[in-house]
């Protein structure tokens, strides 16, 4: 044991044990394994263990089985600071999500990501904005009386920024046949003549979610569990998603649009949660 936190690895093998066993304990007993003195026992009891330890307000204590999920590392931060084992969330929920998901060859994947980044910045979506047109703009976020065009393409910036926080890809392996289909002899003939039929391709799929705030709940498991009457909020989740989709579209889905040179097609799937859709971009 490294002589300057021996004491801290005699607790924590005791209370790991503990945890481990269920046996109740006491402070003293605390006291005898590790040496502290009564003060700091208490003290570490109050302010570090709270949060994994169970009493009976008589004085006996219990390990909860938590504790087992910390290393000895974890332990000595704990015991040099004062904080809390674990930390604490606020649950969320959100009864709708809408989910976009590309589908494009990963050779593509770094123009993709250069595109997609781009739009993570205030004056790539304001320039944007302006390409669109602030009166189209305004048709997906109302223009307030006597809002100037600065501040209200600001408003609208911040708006995009709180809807679009990211994206995640995934690559996917996949066979895809080259062509119309053809019978096995056929196929022969054109492997022999060195022309490929069916081909192995790694496929990037570009995902975004973006959580309906209409339909957001705070820590439900207080309220009675999850309950969202769709048709009570029905117009504002409509206007919602036709917002996502004319921001989605008009941003994000162009700009990959634009970028990637050379695909026959495109593909982008949309769900809502209440339908799906597919999006086939054709090379005219």
């Amino acid at each position: 044991m490294d002589p300057k936190y021996e004491r801290v690895e005699k607790a924590f093998e005791f209370l790991h044990a503990r945890a481990t066993d269920g046996v109740p304990f006491t402070v003293p007993n605390v006291m005898a394994a590790t040496g502290w003195k009564r003060a700091s026992v208490s003290t570490y009891m109050i302010k570090q263990w709270k949060d994994v330890l169970a009493s009976d307000g008589h004085g006996n204590y219990r390990m909860k089985p938590e504790f087992r999920r910390l290393t000895l590392e974890d332990f000595k931060q704990l015991i040099s600071q004062k904080r809390k084992i674990f930390s604490q969330y606020r649950r969320v929920e959100f009864g709708r999500v809408v989910t976009y998901e590309f589908l494009l060859p990963l050779t593509k994947e770094d123009k993709l990501r250069d595109a997609l980044d781009d739009l993570f910045y205030t004056d790539t979506i304001h320039r944007r904005l302006l390409e669109i047109g602030v009166q189209e703009v305004g048709g997906w976020i109302l223009r307030e009386s006597g809002e100037g065009e600065e501040d209200y393409l600001a408003r609208v910036c911040t708006v995009v920024s709180e809807k679009f926080v990211g994206y995640s890809i995934l690559h996917v392996s996949g066979r895809f046949r080259g062509g119309p289909i053809k019978a096995r002899a056929e196929v022969a003939e054109m492997l022999v003549n060195d022309r490929k039929y069916l081909a192995d391709e790694t496929t990037a799929v570009v995902r975004f979610i973006i959580p309906v705030d209409a339909t957001k709940r705070i820590d439900p498991r207080l309220s009675g569990g999850f309950s969202f009457e769709e048709s009570a909020a029905e117009d504002g989740i409509r206007a919602e998603l036709a917002q996502i989709r004319a921001f989605f579209f008009n941003l994000f889905a162009e700009a990959i649009v634009r970028t990637i040179q050379g695909e026959d097609v495109i593909w982008l799937v949309e769900d809502t949660g209440t339908y799906r859709r597919l999006y086939v971009w054709e090379r005219s």
